[in-house]
Order: structure tokens, then sequence, then C-alpha cells
């Protein structure tokens, strides 16, 4: 007999049963209590008290942690979470719930400020692609901010406080294919090459760039481009700076024996020459006709006028900063070329794989074509001996040595010697188609000078912002001058002189890239002089009477400089560059502050 299915009855709730939850839902959890504040900087503890009262729940505090508080709250409700939380709002106070119905105040923890924006820097090294030369004043540009820098002496550069991203950026350089790259802000530091180049051009335009088109750069400095001075008229095959310069507005000659560059219309005496940071006392040869800067030497010149950084002194009209090229580090090369006045050879080779040196020398020939002396007989059978002997030399070599990307450590070596030794006839009768006869009077002229510098250089990174130059460096100027006139038979000029400079000198420089707008460069430079010098003449009237003098001198004095600059760009057409320095002298003790402004 089959079973009856199974039958499932549903029976609708009553209406007493649903009015009851719904006026349950109303009114909130079984026991909770209706609360209502209106506080008006009422004091903490008692707005707290009032809190525990109308919920019925334990509240439980410090009174040295409310003591001085007050609370300003206006609630209607019934839960008491949200009671404590109006009563604490703004107090720095939190109600912590440890049991069902048990809430402790305590001290809020502190609130982390939102992290600023992840921001970082553009920066590394521009190097010729062919040598590996690194080069100063290379321009990087960041095309989309209109903003960039310029390479230090180092060839270093870096574009602080950007948002992390991609840039596109051109690397420039006169002489070079610029390159157009993308980098990103904040990665590693970068190592960029560029390609020499030639270009030729019929017509050149120059134009004035748009305001902030250029990167920062120093008031009153000129990056003189090597390349292309190598090209300005000169004397026929010499490769002289100082001719080329010439051919530069504000810049021109003076004299041809005793003369020199004269700046903007000051005196030659008021330039300060500098080679790898040691000073050239006289950077001259043959009687100021061509100079012992040798164009093809150096990889970077730059020329201040009128307007001096911080870190140069002791000079009014101009400043010229030359760097000597490190050497090849990645071929070996050698030139040779003859002039009219001097044969020269210059080589340039890697020697490891982190190491390099470069090496010139010249010479002038003309004693060797005319012969230095000059055998004659006199008519009663005497012999003498004529002396037409002039040269001069340079010596230039520089060992460079890398032994960490962010390191560099080079030596720099020049002399240059001038010698001049004369015996000539004396008088208005001289026949100059037949000037080598046995002379009854006759003046000599022994004279010779020379510059020598020694200079060891250590330059490295510290951190993405601080670049640190130090340097070491002797530079010394020897001259001496003898003369013997005898104008007739019984009277004669015998006179010598000589003086003999020496300065030691070791200067610390740091670079800060604060932001992008302040480059803060400050340094410190100590300096030991020693000065000699020593004259003395005879003159001989007739025989038997003679007039003598002899004098001697002697200086030593050192001087220690401190200084400090920002070159501070607030919009991109406004530079500013205040800065001071303070410079001590021994000797007479004495202290001098000069303050400087520079506004382009």
């Amino acid at each position: 007999m089959p079973r009856a299915p199974l039958a499932f009855c549903y029976r609708p709730p009553s209406l007493h049963l649903l009015l009851w939850l719904l006026a349950l839902a109303c009114a909130g959890p079984v026991g909770a209590q209706a609360i209502r504040l209106d506080l008006r900087a009422a004091p903490l503890a008692e707005a707290l008290l009032s809190v525990r009262e109308q919920s019925g729940v334990d509240i439980v505090f410090a009174a040295r942690l409310v003591e001085g508080r007050r609370a300003t709250c206006r609630y209607q409700g019934s839960r008491p979470d949200e009671a404590l939380a109006c009563v604490l709002a703004g107090s720095g106070l939190q109600a912590e719930q440890v049991r069902r119905r048990q809430y402790v105040v305590v001290a809020a923890p502190p609130v982390a400020a939102p992290a600023p924006p992840a921001r970082g820097r553009i920066a590394g090294f521009v190097a010729d692609a062919a040598s590996g030369e690194l080069l100063p004043g290379a321009h990087v540009y960041l095309t989309a901010l209109r903003l960039g820098a310029s390479t230090n002496t180092g060839g270093y550069f870096t574009i602080p406080d950007l948002p992390l991203g991609a840039y596109r950026v051109q690397i420039s350089y006169i002489g070079y294919v610029p390159l157009d790259t993308v980098c990103t802000a904040g990665g590693p530091p970068l190592r960029v090459k560029l390609r020499p180049a030639t270009f030729e051009s019929a017509e050149i335009v120059v134009e004035r760039p748009a305001a902030g088109s250029e990167p920062p750069g120093l008031p009153g400095a000129l990056a003189l481009p090597l390349s292309e001075l190598e090209v300005f008229p000169s004397f026929p095959g010499e490769q002289d700076l100082f001719q080329a310069l010439q051919w530069l507005p504000g810049i021109q000659r003076t004299g041809e024996v005793t003369g020199g560059l004269l700046v903007r219309g000051g005196e030659p005496d008021q330039n300060l020459y500098l080679v790898d940071g040691a000073p050239v006392y006289h950077p001259w040869h043959a009687f100021t006709l061509i100079s012992t800067f040798q164009t093809e030497t150096f990889k970077d010149v730059r020329l201040y006028r009128g307007a001096f950084p911080a870190e140069h002194g002791g000079r009014l009209a101009a400043v010229l900063d030359a760097q000597m090229k490190d050497g090849s580090s990645t071929r070996r090369h050698a030139s040779a070329a003859l002039s009219l006045l001097s044969a020269r050879l210059m080589l340039e080779s890697p020697l490891t794989r982190s190491s390099s040196f470069m090496f010139s020398a010249r010479r002038s020939y003309l004693d060797k074509l005319i012969g230095v002396r000059h055998p004659v007989a006199y008519d009663d059978g005497r012999r003498d001996t004529l002396r037409t002997g002039y040269f001069f030399n340079d010596l230039s070599a520089k060992f460079s040595l890398r032994p960490h990307p962010n390191h560099q450590i080079t030596l720099s070596h020049y002399r240059g010697r001038d010698n001049l030794d004369l015996r000539l006839p004396f008088g208005a009768s001289v026949d100059w188609s037949n000037w080598k006869y046995a002379p009854d009077l006759f003046f000599e002229i022994d004279q010779n000078w020379e510059n020598r510098l020694y200079t060891a250089r250590h330059q490295f990174v510290l951190s993405r912002s601080l670049y640190w130059t130090t340097t070491a460096y002797y530079s010394g100027y020897y001259a001496q001058e003898g003369a013997y006139i005898q104008p007739s038979t019984s009277a004669s000029l015998r006179s010598g002189y000589d003086v003999d400079l020496h300065e030691l000198g070791l200067r610390a420089d740091v670079d800060y890239y604060r932001s992008l707008s302040h480059q803060v460069r400050a340094g410190l430079h100590l300096v030991n002089r020693r000065f000699e010098s020593n004259l003395s003449a005879e003159v001989y009237r007739s025989a038997g009477a003679a007039d003598s003098l002899n004098q001697a001198s002697a200086l030593r004095a050192h001087e220690l400089t401190v200084y400090a600059q920002d070159l501070w760009q607030p919009s991109p057409a406004v530079q500013v560059m205040p800065g001071v320095r303070l410079s001590h002298f021994g000797g007479r003790n004495y202290l001098g502050v000069t303050p400087q402004l520079n506004v382009r």
C-alpha cells in the first residue's frame, strides 16, 4: 500500500509578531540608553563622566591625561562609541573598548604626514667618444622643463630635485654631434659619450637665444671652444691660444717686447693665468711674440672678464683658467708640426684600462739654422767670437688615473724656457752686409727665463649632489739677465740681475648642487710664497774710475683664503651670484673681506 507524500505547511506570521520586531529594530540594541550631549568648552573629565552616566558603560581614564583639556560636542543617539568619539575629537586622545561595556581613554597615535612625492636627479659625466676625454662645459638641457646644467671641470653634471620619471635630454658641446636621449630621474649616474664632428657652413647667423633656453653659467665667464680657436689667424704654423684671444671683443695686444694682453682696458699684470689650478707668472716666449699656451694641449679654457667667481682673487682685469688634456684613453695618437719658428710633437695614449697620458714638446730652431757662435779675427791677428743664440722650448705632460668611475687622479707638469745669448758689434756705422768682423766696441746680453709647474689633483663625486676637488701645486719662475756694453775703448758697463719666485699651494673646493635654482661652491686655499732678487752693476768711466752697485732682497709670506658663493637663478631670465672671499696675509697680519655680487 503506497505511502502518502510528505506535505510542508507555511503559516504567515501574525501581525502582532511583525509589529514587535519592527519596534525592536527601531529601539536599537537591547539595553541601550539614549545619550544627549551639548557641550561648549566643557572640561573633558566632566564630559566623559556625563557619557558614562547616560550610557551606563564604564569609562576609565587617568586624571593627568585629561587635565587641562576641554570638549565641544553636540550628539544625540544611543551608541557610546560615537559619543566618546565626539567628546574626544581634537583632544589627541581616543577611546579603546577593552570589554563589552568598558572603554579606556588613551593618547591617540601620531598621524603620519602624507609622504612627499618621490624626487630624484639626473647626473653623470660627458666624455669624448673618440678619446675618452671628459668634456668640461658641455650643455645638458631638459627640453620639456626648459632648464639644464653645464659640466664642471671634471666633466660632471647634476640636475637635482626632479620628480621621478623619464625626461627628454639634449646634450651638446661645440665641435661634437649633439645627442638627444631619454634619461630617468633617480636612475644610476650616466656616462654620455659625444662623437666629434666638423661642421662646414657658408654663412653663420648668431641670434640671441630665448630666455630660459641656456643652462646656468657663471656671470662674466666665457667658455672658449678650442676647436674654433685653432682656425683663428696666428703666427704662421703656431697653435697659440693668446693670439687667438686677440680676436675676441675687449681683448688686444700691446707692445712688441714687453707687451701682453689688455682685457677691457686693464694692464697685462692685472691678468691671472692658471694651468690646472697653478698660476703661470710669465706666459710668453720670444719677448711676447708668442705665448706658452699651445691650443692643442688643452681641453678646456675659460676666460673671466670683469666679473670673477669668489674663488679667484688678486687680479682686476681677467682670469684665464686652462685645463690640460688628460690624454686619450681609447687609442694611441701622435702628431708633429713645423712652423716658421718651432717644431712640435704631441703624443696621447692609454696606459691601462683606467689610465692615460699626454706628452707635448716644442722647440724653436732658429739657432740651429744660423748658428750660435761665429768666430772672427782682428787685423792684428787677435780672435773673437760673435754670438747670435736664441731658442725657446716647452714641455707639457699629464698622467690621468681613474681607479673608480667617480674618482679621477691627475698629475701635471709644465716647463717653458727662453735663452738669449748675444755678442754683436756696437755702433751706428756697422756694415750689416759684413757683420762678421772683429769689433773694438760691442755689447753682450745673456738672458734666460723659465716657468716650472707641478700639479696633483683629485676629483671625486662624494654624493649625487656633492663634487669635491683637491689640488696641490708648485709654481716657480726664474729670470736672469746679464749685460756687458763697451761703448768706447775706455768705458764699459757690466750688470747682472736675477729674480726667483716660488709658490706652493693647496686648495680644496666643493660644489653642492642644492636645487634646480641653487648651485653653491665653497673652498679653502693655502699658499706660501718666496721671492728673491739680486742686482749688481759696475760702471767704468775710465781706467781706474769705477762705480759699483749691489742690492739683494728676500720676501716670504703666506696667504689663507676661504670663499663661498651661490649661483642662484630665481627665474629663467635672471642670474644672481652672491659671494664672499676672506683672505689672511702673513707678514703684516692683514685680514681682508671681499663681498661680491654679480647679477646678469
